[in-house]
């Protein structure tokens, strides 16, 4: 299977690194690479996904709130927070995934126990801050 993580810019993301050492050590023969897409190329989202043959993608900034329309479902949270970072083709559609907020408070919750009425600072306001600002008040009595 084939994934990519979708931005511009993405040389930076460490994504394709943890991912296909991930993969090599779980014996599968999955790859996952990074693909700048430029704000004015982003129109052709559908026919570079599709060229490339990727089964799913990651997708970050400055694209996160932009790929909705060209998706074909998107789940609860992503309807909720106007923003996905994880699409998964399954039988030709795109589904619209957010992750950003669960996987902030999984993380957290790891490393504190209570956060029943905590205060907790978001910098930024970006697809990524409004999945963890959704979850938070979701999963405790946060104020933000």
């Amino acid at each position: 299977m084939k994934f990519a993580v979708i931005g511009d810019p993405i040389s930076h993301s460490l994504s394709p690194l943890m991912h296909n050492k991930n993969f090599e050590s779980l014996d599968l023969k999955h790859t996952y690479e990074a693909v700048n897409v430029p704000i004015e190329n982003f129109k052709y989202i559908k026919e570079i996904i599709e060229e490339k043959n990727l089964n799913g993608f990651n997708i970050t900034i400055p694209h996160k709130e932009r790929i909705i329309p060209y998706l074909d479902e998107i789940d609860a949270q992503s309807s909720s927070v106007g923003a996905v970072n994880t699409v998964l083709i399954r039988d030709g559609k795109w589904i619209g995934y957010n992750t950003d907020g669960i996987g902030y408070v999984t993380g957290l919750r790891q490393v504190y126990n209570d956060l029943e009425n905590a205060y907790i600072l978001i910098l930024g306001a970006g697809g990524a801050s409004k999945g963890i600002a959704n979850e938070l008040i979701k999963f405790f009595n946060t104020k933000l």
